[in-house]
């Protein structure tokens, strides 16, 4: 209580999520919000039935090339959906995680890695904690960003995350997405790739 201001909130903050290594869910745990909404006394002793208010996702990334892995992100859009900072309210008979402002959502999840090298035909695996929220039907933009600052961009579709409940998506880039670009002319690399692949944008 000595370290909140308001005695009746307990904040919430998913900001800052950063895995180490490849398939760690070492950082989960300072993402992990429980609350137990009642408690019971049987002959001297009290026994809490402590419930999880978030959401963990999987994600597993087939790769066909070995390759450092910088930054993760789920986007939703344009629409600010994902609570980013929020609060447990204690006088809530049934706790949840809960958002006054629309400062504290945004529309992407950000997780950082460290140390997340996967080799040829390794599956990468991210773990993330989230607020509940119904993205039923909503298109999910997965950005997968390299050491070398190339990124990988997949779509999955959302679901209706529910509080306590954990999510897995499983996506893979084939060889047929790779492209093999043969560089005739020193310097010509950039020219190729935005008249050959990109519709112009590089």
């Amino acid at each position: 209580g000595k370290y909140y201001l308001d005695k009746t909130k307990i904040p919430v903050d998913y900001t800052g999520q950063i895995q180490n290594g490849n398939s760690s869910t070492a950082h989960l745990g300072t993402y992990d919000y429980l609350a137990t909404p009642a408690s019971k006394v049987n002959n001297g002793t009290v026994s809490f039935n402590f419930e999880r208010l978030g959401c963990l996702v999987q994600l597993k990334i087939d790769l066909v090339e070995r390759t450092t892995i910088s930054n993760v992100s789920v986007k939703c859009g344009n629409d600010a959906l994902f609570v980013d900072k929020g609060f447990i309210d204690l006088t809530s008979e049934t706790p949840q995680i809960m958002t006054t402002k629309s400062e504290d959502k945004s529309n992407v999840i950000n997780i950082k890695t460290n140390n997340l090298r996967v080799a040829t035909n390794e599956t990468a695996t991210i773990y993330f904690m989230m607020a509940p929220v119904n993205l039923e039907g909503n298109d999910l933009e997965v950005v997968v960003m390299e050491d070398n600052g190339f990124t990988r961009t997949f779509h999955v579709t959302g679901k209706n995350f529910i509080a306590g409940k954990a999510y897995s998506y499983s996506m893979a880039l084939s060889r047929e997405n790779v492209a093999t670009v043969n560089v005739a002319t020193a310097g010509t690399f950039s020219t190729q790739i935005r008249n050959n692949y990109v519709d112009g944008e590089f």
